[in-house]
């Protein structure tokens, strides 16, 4: 089990700008453009690719976002973020 988890975390499903997002992930959390990490202080034992699918949510994505990122951070993983997007029919 790795230390840095916690407990049951709160989440806040109050809508929050992407812009807003985007500048908690490059100013605090460290997150690359393109939704990439890897921690600094140890090397990963698991690089992990998260899919999220997407279509028309635009206001879920940003407080996934939010609560994701500190959750995969404290495990210590390699991660990278890939939202596919659906489209209708051709």
């Amino acid at each position: 089990m790795c230390m840095f988890l916690e407990g049951p975390m709160d989440v806040n499903m109050t809508e929050i700008p992407m812009e807003e997002i985007e500048l908690k992930f490059s100013k605090y959390l460290d997150v690359h453009f393109g939704g990439h990490w890897k921690p600094k202080d140890c090397k990963p034992r698991w690089k992990v690719a998260i899919l999220i699918p997407f279509r028309n949510r635009y206001e879920h994505l940003p407080i996934l976002f939010q609560h994701l990122t500190p959750m995969l951070q404290r495990q210590r993983l390699q991660f990278a973020y890939y939202v596919i997007e659906q489209v209708t029919q051709l």
